[in-house]
């Protein structure tokens, strides 16, 4: 292997529908030098056995009850070896040229600390209404999420992820926590994940609750500019 080892944290919950798929899609990544670790958060279905079924490099770690996409990314970032990490959600799919090009991109702009790529929606069969309705809003393609993400490993300990609070925009939490932290981050301007939109979508099952962390995450952060000098994003 060559290149630096870049640890790939996939939190899944009753999740095995596609998780062989989301692994299978790290695991013919071009750069080589990977390790998987799947968090399997209180899962019901055979999601923990999909993973062991791969054997090294794929590791396991699993909660006896669930504890939140959030604290399963945590965890993952705890147990990672790698200098880099990367996120997957068990349902998303990378392009075989995703770390390769991130890779490049954080050595050829060594200030940056974080590298975000572009991500894509794509849809499951019968679900064409609203795709067609997300398509003429705009809604295609996406940049500030978790699964887009590549950090240095020193960022995830000085900016962890936040393991409390919001369930469902922990995205937008962190990154918002990078830039009260003036962390540098850079975005590549490539569609290199792509998000997959079906029935079950954590988003779609808890929407009202979706939103209601949206608007909590972003209230938090604009109370806290107004108390003057920014830093970390209070827990």
């Amino acid at each position: 292997m060559s290149g630096p080892l870049v640890s790939c944290v996939i939190p899944v919950r009753d999740g095995a529908t596609y998780l062989a798929q989301a692994i299978d899609s790290v695991l013919v990544q071009t750069h080589r030098s990977i390790e998987v670790i799947v968090v399997d958060d209180g899962s019901t279905d055979d999601s923990a056995g999909v993973a062991q079924a791969y054997g090294a490099p794929v590791r396991v770690l699993r909660h006896p009850e669930p504890r939140g996409p959030s604290a399963s990314r945590a965890d993952g970032v705890t147990a990672a070896r790698g200098e880099l990490v990367a996120f997957l959600d068990a349902d998303d799919i990378w392009d075989p040229e995703r770390l390769a090009a991130q890779v490049a991109h954080l050595a050829d702009e060594s200030r940056l600390e974080v590298s975000f790529c572009m991500m894509e929606n794509f849809w499951e069969p019968g679900h064409e209404a609203e795709e067609a309705r997300w398509r003429a809003a705009g809604r295609v393609r996406g940049s500030w999420m978790m699964t887009t993400a590549l950090a240095r490993r020193g960022v995830l300990d000085r900016v962890p992820i936040p393991e409390q609070g919001s369930q469902h925009a922990d995205h937008l939490r962190w990154a918002l926590a990078l830039r009260d932290a003036d962390v540098a981050v850079g975005v590549l301007d490539r569609v290199l994940v792509r998000r997959r939109r079906h029935g079950d979508n954590l988003s779609r099952r808890q929407s009202a609750e979706h939103f209601d962390d949206l608007f909590a995450v972003l209230k938090a952060s604009l109370d806290l500019r107004a108390r003057g000098p920014v830093g970390p994003m209070d827990p």
